[in-house]
């Protein structure tokens, strides 16, 4: 008979529903189409604003640019300002969630 892993910190039932909050908050962020293709985008390299909007194939630069700032306050995207344009990368958590969509995939 196989045996569960066992979890590697107890939780309670707190712990557990305060997880799940969190998980459910981040997928709901990750999830929308435009922000996950931008993930997608930003996990084969690093991108201006401009060069996502040109990837997607969205004329509206301030709607990518809004969602490029949901996702850059959710903590999936860092962002370095370099002269007027902005370099969006992805952060280790929004690295987890592209492998995780990679898996789902599969």
């Amino acid at each position: 008979m196989r045996r569960r892993p066992q979890p590697a910190v107890a939780r309670s039932p707190e712990q557990r529903a305060e997880l799940a909050r969190r998980i459910a908050a981040l997928l709901q962020l990750a999830t929308g189409p435009t922000r996950m293709s931008i993930l997608l985008l930003l996990d084969e390299t690093d991108r201006y604003a401009g060069e996502i909007c040109e990837a997607l194939g969205n004329g509206s630069q301030p709607s990518v640019s809004h969602q490029l700032s949901l996702l850059r306050h959710g903590g999936l995207v860092e962002a370095d300002r370099d002269g007027r344009k902005i370099l969006y990368r992805l952060t280790d958590s929004g690295r987890t969630v592209v492998r995780a969509f990679k898996v789902l995939d599969r």
